[in-house]
């Protein structure tokens, strides 16, 4: 769920298991490049495949070797990746897959061209600046519209489901080289906190953005994310964290019984009413603070309204440019040299290119194929079609062979031949010796004179003209057959 290609956890401390070579699929995802590894998963670029060379980048997250084997831990794991599925916001990467099998169990999230705030906060004093406010305040708003979209998120009887984030701090938060705001990993921090395996440290999660219920370990709601969230916004203003020590325990010593700094110590000229909105949101009496991440939305786009700061995603994009110009140009050189986004994106996290069978290949497998009963039911859908081909094609046959031959009123219209009959010609023939009689048309009223009825059956002999009909038929199908037909002569 990080696009940053070299960085790590920090404080985890596991072990990664084996890394998954690049080529291998997992399910209909081929892995292209590990990206990172924390204590319970590692992260990995990848994409699928489709017809007409479709390709989408995406990040595939999977569970460490040493979790596969717990099936609590599994099902936990799963159900977190099937809630992260729910949660569609414009500031949540949103999560495509869910897959498992073979101790393999991972899911699928959108990948984001940029870095994680981390990197921006670092780029930031590496320049010798600190974030502009109304870039500072454009992804602030944007994380806490995407906290709240979480927290409200309901289950099928319409109840809250609780949802709390718990690691709300910069290496969570991603920002796109084109100003997009995304907050991920959703759930990872609360399944661990309940897996006894993940205290060796006591604590889970970033110890210099945890609120104070969190670092004494109590219940947790929505409103620990916003304490998090304001200790965020200090240091995107301000260019300094709020509370600091040598060690996790005196960072979190500090958070719960240390005095809260102020931004304007930081900087002198610091908006007064700005700091006002930061204070709240870190006040240790949750009660004294935002009571949702949604009003502290509000409260900086208000407090951005007055000071007449736009929020812009445009502006927030030329600030990216300005700290990572030549990532962004190196990235447009590739597309006008025809390379696709994952080509350039493995040659920059490996410094060269990644020789990748194609989907096709023999040499690369899926790790799932189908199962012998799918492939049997496409052999047999193959065999009925091939039928069904075979008897359209003599139905067709069968029309022509019908149109081709005459029909029986030809025999009555048409004038008989006239050299007489050879003698093979059957005995039925010899009725076409007879002289062709014009076939009289049809009296609007039956006359009434049996003499006119007498004339007119003499000029229409109706019994010799059908046996003469159905002689002529015969021969006629007979000679007519249709070479192209399937159907027998």
């Amino acid at each position: 769920m990080v696009a940053v290609l070299s960085r790590s956890s920090p404080g985890t401390g596991g072990t990664s298991g084996a890394v998954l070579a690049p080529g291998t699929w997992l399910g209909k995802h081929q892995l292209l490049h590990r990206l990172a590894v924390g204590g319970m998963a590692e992260i990995y670029l990848a994409r699928a495949t489709g017809i007409e060379q479709f390709e989408k980048l995406l990040v595939l997250k999977r569970m460490l070797p040493q979790y596969a084997g717990d099936h609590r831990f599994i099902r936990m794991f799963l159900d977190e990746a099937r809630l992260a599925a729910t949660l569609s916001h414009a500031n949540i990467a949103h999560v495509y897959d869910i897959g498992g099998g073979d101790g393999h169990y991972y899911f699928t999230m959108e990948y984001i061209h940029g870095v994680d705030l981390a990197a921006v906060l670092r780029a930031s004093r590496a320049a010798g600046r600190t974030v502009p406010i109304a870039q500072a305040l454009a992804i602030a708003s944007g994380v806490a519209a995407g906290l709240h979209a979480a927290h409200e998120r309901r289950g099928d009887d319409g109840a809250l489901l609780g949802v709390v984030h718990r690691d709300v701090s910069p290496s969570n938060i991603l920002v796109g080289y084109d100003g997009c705001v995304k907050i991920v990993d959703f759930g990872i921090a609360k399944l661990a906190a309940q897996d006894p395996r993940t205290r060796t440290g006591g604590f889970v999660g970033k110890a210099r953005y945890c609120s104070p219920e969190h670092a004494q370990g109590q219940p947790l709601d929505r409103r620990s994310d916003v304490f998090s969230l304001g200790i965020v916004l200090f240091e995107l203003t301000s260019g300094q964290r709020p509370f600091d020590g040598e060690t996790d325990f005196a960072v979190m010593q500090a958070i719960v019984s240390g005095e809260v700094p102020r931004p304007s110590a930081v900087i002198p000229d610091y908006p007064p009413a700005l700091e006002q909105i930061v204070l709240r949101a870190m006040q240790r009496d949750r009660e004294a603070r935002f009571a949702t991440a949604q009003d502290l939305q509000l409260a900086i786009e208000d407090f951005a309204r007055q000071r007449q700061i736009a929020l812009s995603g445009v502006a927030l994009a030329g600030y990216m440019g300005e700290l990572f110009g030549d990532k962004i140009a190196a990235w447009r050189e590739a597309q006008h040299a025809g390379r696709s986004l994952s080509e350039h994106v493995i040659a920059t996290a490996t410094g060269g290119t990644v020789d990748l069978a194609a989907p096709g290949d023999a040499a690369v497998k899926p790790a799932n194929p189908a199962p012998a009963p799918m492939r049997r039911t496409a052999r047999h859908a193959l065999r009925w079609l091939a039928i069904a081909a075979v008897g359209a094609a003599a139905a067709v046959g069968a029309v022509r062979a019908i149109q081709s031959a005459p029909r029986s009123t030809d025999a009555v219209a048409a004038p008989a031949p006239a050299a007489p009959a050879p003698e093979s010609q059957p005995a039925s023939s010899v009725t076409s010796e007879a002289p062709p009689v014009e076939p009289s048309p049809v009296p609007a009223r039956r006359p009434s004179s049996p003499r006119a009825g007498d004339a007119k059956r003499a000029a229409n002999p109706r019994p010799t003209a059908r046996r003469a009909s159905g002689a002529a038929d015969r021969p006629a199908r007979a000679t007519r057959w249709d070479p192209d037909s399937p159907l027998e002569p």
